[in-house]
Parts: structure tokens; sequence; C-alpha cells
């Protein structure tokens, strides 16, 4: 409900939605690009992400646009928890 009283609409929720999650992949963007999750072999050591609950194909997107296919190829692989 709005503080008037009406009801949010659908569209309005989406595009709000929408506004809070790039603003915040945006910030997660900038930091790493400033270095606050590590650089080179330590950052690869890391999976950054902004997911949304219940889980959708868009938080696979993020985490591509987020991070080193690198540092995912090792997130898989111990998430796997596969001996070698």
């Amino acid at each position: 409900m709005m503080a008037d009283g009406g009801a949010v609409d659908c569209e309005y929720w989406d595009t709000e939605f929408s506004l809070r999650l790039s603003a915040m992949e945006y910030a997660m963007s900038k930091l790493d690009g400033e270095g606050f999750f590590g650089e080179g072999d330590a950052r690869m050591d890391m999976v950054i992400n902004v997911e949304v609950m219940p889980p959708d194909y868009t938080n696979v997107l993020r985490a591509l646009r987020l991070n080193p296919i690198g540092a995912l190829n090792r997130w898989l692989d111990e998430a796997a928890e596969l001996d070698d």
C-alpha cells in the first residue's frame, strides 16, 4: 500500500524492483573496481553477486557480469564437491 492508502500497481513495483537491483549491482561493481574484494589471485577466491529469492535466471546473469570467469569456475568446482 502507498502512504495515501492506494495500492501499488504492478508496473510501478517492477520498475522500482529493477531500479534497486541495478543500484546494488552497480555498487558491487564499483567496489570491485576499487579492489574492495581483492585483486589478482585474491579476487579469484571470491564470488560476489546480487541475488533474488526465490532464485531465478537473473542471478546467473548478474554473477556473470560481476565476476571474472576464473572466480566462477573455481566456485563451481568447489560447489560440485567432486573428488579428483
